[in-house]
């Protein structure tokens, strides 16, 4: 008896998903008015990245609402993907974060010139103030991309600079 509760127990932790764990964020009830993007996750759950509010997560029943308070590194919200594992990641104007159901983590990039493709790989593409730039992460890493020179670069860049 003692090993079937068990073994019921291992087979229902193995099974959980962020639906009815303890998280972090605050429940609202409704969603913020500056939205940007919107992503269903596998659990079908959705994201919706704001401008300005955070990132707020619906599952059917309840809303909540993740800012910088919970671990964002900011609350402009431009982009959100899911990887094979179903942590989700969530790129802001201060960074790339990580979601693994509990925690946000900020991903340190790192600068590598490779640029290459692989089957799992997520990109991501930062505009603002920091973090500016192409990212790539393999999974482990992410790697913030330097754009190849082109030969024209000092003719019409002469002082050096990138306008997007």
């Amino acid at each position: 008896m003692k090993n079937n509760l068990i073994l019921f127990l291992t087979i229902l932790t193995l099974f959980t998903s962020c639906k009815g764990q303890k998280t972090i964020g605050k429940s609202v009830n409704e969603l913020g008015k500056p939205l940007w993007y919107i992503f269903q996750d596998t659990k079908n759950n959705y994201w919706f990245g704001s401008n300005g509010e955070g990132v707020y997560r619906y599952d059917g029943k309840t809303i909540v609402n993740f800012t910088t308070k919970d671990g964002l590194a900011n609350d402009t919200v431009r982009q959100i993907q899911e990887d094979k594992f179903g942590n989700i990641f969530i790129s802001t104007f201060g960074g790339i974060n990580k979601f693994d159901c509990k925690t946000f983590a900020i991903l340190q990039p790192i600068k590598s010139k490779e640029w290459k493709l692989e089957t799992n790989d997520l990109w991501f593409y930062i505009l603002g103030k920091k973090n500016e730039g192409v990212y790539r992460y393999d999974g482990q890493k992410l790697y913030d991309l330097e754009f190849p020179k082109h030969y024209l670069h000092d003719k019409i860049y002469p002082c050096g600079q990138f306008i997007f």
